[in-house]
């Protein structure tokens, strides 16, 4: 199986750990967290680590994912997602909006590289912080 490099970039250090937890659990994934003062230490990181996906704050300060796709066009294989929890959903570079009802969602994302037949396994809810086990299903405590 082939080992994807994940980058994450997040300015807020716990909301960076907990995404790098949730995928760090996928086998076939190989997940770096970095805080980048600036565009330039950021382009430096993504250059050195050569990572198939970035995942970025949609709000980020630092960049675009147009910038980051323009800058690195030589490599044919890199995906940025942006993340936004306000609005419990995340962008792929190919500008495809999808909802996510769970954190893990985003392992799935990471992986599938067509994006075509990406589905959720319930509708879309506010993204919960809880580590499950893998394969476990999360409860409604509602």
């Amino acid at each position: 199986m082939h080992l994807q490099r994940i980058l994450v970039i997040e300015n807020n250090t716990l909301i960076g750990a907990i995404i790098e937890c949730v995928l760090a659990r996928e086998k076939n994934m190989a997940v770096t967290g970095i805080t980048p003062q600036n565009e330039i230490e950021l382009l430096q990181e993504v250059w050195s680590l050569q990572p198939h996906v970035i995942l970025i704050d949609q709000d980020s300060r630092l960049t675009t994912p147009t910038r980051l796709l323009s800058r690195f066009h030589n490599m044919p294989e890199l995906k940025i997602i942006t993340i936004s929890l306000h609005e419990n959903s995340f962008m792929v570079y190919s500008k495809k909006k999808h909802s996510a009802a769970y954190l893990t969602d985003l392992a799935t994302a990471v992986q599938d590289n067509s994006l075509q037949e990406f589905t959720f396994r319930r509708q879309p809810a506010p993204l919960r912080w809880d580590f499950l086990p893998l394969g476990a299903e999360p409860v409604d405590l509602s």
